[in-house]
């Protein structure tokens, strides 16, 4: 199932662990849209999905 997560904070991050946890998503699946540049190359590293910093690179995915 893929999966938009948006923002990539404490709430956002415990929702993407959570459904990769229980095998809802899939890391190829999930979807984080963070708008601060900052946070973005920690999330990275964390690998839990694909990071996007603009909705419309999210919605071209899907097209």
């Amino acid at each position: 199932m893929k999966i938009l997560i948006i923002g990539g904070g404490n709430m956002g991050m415990t929702y993407a662990e959570s459904f990769l946890r229980s095998h809802i998503s899939n890391k190829g699946d999930m979807m984080i849209l963070e708008k601060a540049t900052d946070k973005t190359s920690s999330l990275i590293k964390m690998d839990i999905g694909t990071i996007y910093l603009h909705p419309e690179e999210c919605m071209k995915r899907q097209i």
